[in-house]
């Protein structure tokens, strides 16, 4: 009779433990490549607006609290219902938009302040820079714009995207920001 070492005994067990790891959500491994902070927190977003709110949505918002603290107050501000509402004739405000990722849509709103860097121009609408709940509207290679007067309300068309949980559209034309009298 061959004599087995010890060892063996543990190699199935130790085995299915390997194969059976868990990654991602409530882990303690590292985070998925594939998960960002932008994109979980769409994904947070698209389940309250949709009222899909058993289940993932909780994995999620652990996993946003502990590596998106922006994103998650975001999350959480959405989820309270912490917002303004819609403006009429069709346009969406600009703290609603971040619950329109994805789409195409007319957002307006208050200018609460702008920046630059190089050519590019940054008007943020309803909160300013660096308030992660505010709308931005990013102008790319227009050199400059006119100073506007806070408050001033501007309105534009485009796809509504997230860069580091800020809801924004972006456009290379000035003329596609329109200020409403």
């Amino acid at each position: 009779m061959a004599r087995r070492h010890a060892w063996a005994s543990f190699a199935p067990p130790l085995l299915v433990l390997t194969l059976t790891a868990c990654t991602g959500f409530g882990s303690t491994t590292t985070a998925q490549p594939s998960l960002s902070c932008d994109g979980v927190l769409a994904q947070v977003l698209e389940r309250i607006r949709t009222g899909d709110t058993a289940g993932t949505i909780n994995s999620e918002m652990d996993w946003l609290s502990s590596n998106c603290p922006a994103e998650y107050d975001i999350a959480v501000d959405h989820a309270s219902g912490d917002r303004a509402p819609s403006t009429s004739e069709g346009r969406i405000a600009w703290n609603d938009a971040i619950d329109h990722v994805g789409t195409t849509q007319e957002v307006c709103g208050p200018l609460a302040g702008m920046g630059n860097s190089t050519d590019d121009v940054f008007l943020n609408l309803g909160l300013d820079y660096p308030d992660p709940g505010r709308f931005q509207i990013v102008l790319w290679d227009v050199g400059g714009v006119e100073p506007l007067a806070p408050g001033t309300t501007l309105c534009i068309t485009g796809l509504i995207t997230l860069y580091e949980g800020v809801a924004q559209i972006e456009t290379e034309v000035v003329g596609s920001v329109q200020v409403v009298e």
